[in-house]
């Protein structure tokens, strides 16, 4: 997959994200807005974007240096909001709207959780640094 081209772009929205996203959770869900079949797809290109650059931005502080099973989970989630997301787009050529729109909200809830699993990862290490088991890296917050 064209990974590397994803990189820059990835940067960049990581630092819109964690200016906008300050509290983690991201955009409100696209299911909110009146007119989310239209905006479903944007949505989930931008909260992959932002997974990928959450990613890459942890992997910089050494997150996973010694936890590559939990960086391959994330790059899984990543790839699996990718593949639902074109599940979505078969289904929505097929006329499936209501089964397109199942696929692209389960890609949306993907990407997003996968945003979310490096700020998880570092609470579980905060957490059990703090119960005496093991260490936790920095938290850049």
């Amino acid at each position: 997959m064209r990974r590397k081209s994803m990189l820059i772009p990835a940067l960049l929205v990581a630092c819109l994200a964690g200016a906008a996203l300050a509290d983690e959770v991201g955009p409100p869900p696209a299911y909110l807005d009146p007119d989310h079949a239209a905006n479903v797809v944007e949505q989930i290109d931008a909260l992959i974007l932002w997974a990928r650059g959450e990613l890459v931005e942890h992997e910089g502080e050494g997150l996973y240096e010694d936890r590559p099973e939990d960086k391959a989970l994330v790059e899984a989630m990543i790839e699996r909001a990718q593949a639902l997301r074109t599940s979505g787009d078969k289904a929505a050529a097929a006329g499936k709207r209501t089964e397109a729109l199942s696929y692209y909200f389960a890609a949306e809830a993907t990407a997003r959780y996968a945003a979310r699993m490096p700020h998880l990862l570092e609470d579980r290490l905060e957490d059990e640094a703090e119960a005496g088991h093991g260490h936790a890296h920095g938290h850049h917050h």
